[in-house]
């Protein structure tokens, strides 16, 4: 398995390719032998009404960090929920970050002191019809966030659409086909929202690059 990560029309908004050696057809089977439960939405997430609609996650895990690997059924999916959550993945996401001058100003920590700061999280995720997540900036717990679609076709109706500001000035929409996503660092203007206003599920993995907070 590997991964590519290129630059987009957009400042610390980069594209992703990912090639595990799987099909469409074979990683739908998967996940329908998964078993799914909608994520529950913490206080905090329902005042701030961050969207509508049914996320579903694999059974006992949430997209925060509860180990998904040993709830999966299938030894494909570990595999590719391995190399998500790799190491190797973690360090291709971060050198590209650090390719950029103002996120290393931001920051203002090497690159080598972010690695040890921070985890890297996947989650196997599945969208309903009629998901709507509201325009938003991420918590600041996350260095930054991204996707892998895992439907066979790109469709706009199912993408994520960043803007530069609140009022969604400049947007830019996230190809959705097999195995394409996006990265994207957690800044003042990465505004984005995604929505699944397709009839099938959105199938995909979330990606977190989280701070660590010791305990």
């Amino acid at each position: 398995m590997n991964v590519s990560i290129i630059n987009s029309d957009r400042a610390l908004v980069y594209n992703l390719q990912l090639d595990s050696g799987l099909t469409f057809a074979h990683i739908s089977q998967l996940y329908s032998v998964e078993e799914w439960e909608v994520e529950s939405i913490n206080q905090a997430q329902r005042q701030a009404n961050r969207g509508t609609g049914l996320r579903h996650l694999i059974k006992g895990s949430t997209s925060r960090g509860t180990p998904q690997r040993e709830l999966l059924k299938t030894d494909e999916l570990k595999s590719l929920h391995d190399y998500a959550q790799s190491d190797t993945m973690k360090n291709i996401i971060v050198d590209k970050l650090y390719e950029d001058d103002t996120f290393k100003r931001l920051w203002g920590v090497s690159k080598q002191t972010m690695l040890q700061l921070t985890k890297f999280i996947a989650c196997f995720v599945t969208d309903r019809p009629g998901l709507t997540v509201k325009l938003h900036l991420d918590n600041r717990m996350l260095v930054g966030t991204g996707m892998i679609y895992l439907n066979d076709k790109s469709d706009g109706r199912q993408s994520t659409v960043f803007y530069t500001d609140e009022q969604k000035s400049n947007p830019l929409e996230i190809h959705t086909g097999f195995q394409n996503g996006w990265f994207a660092a957690n800044t003042h203007n990465n505004w984005h929202e995604g929505f699944n206003h397709a009839t099938t599920n959105r199938l995909s993995i979330l990606l977190m690059l989280q701070i660590i907070i010791p305990s």
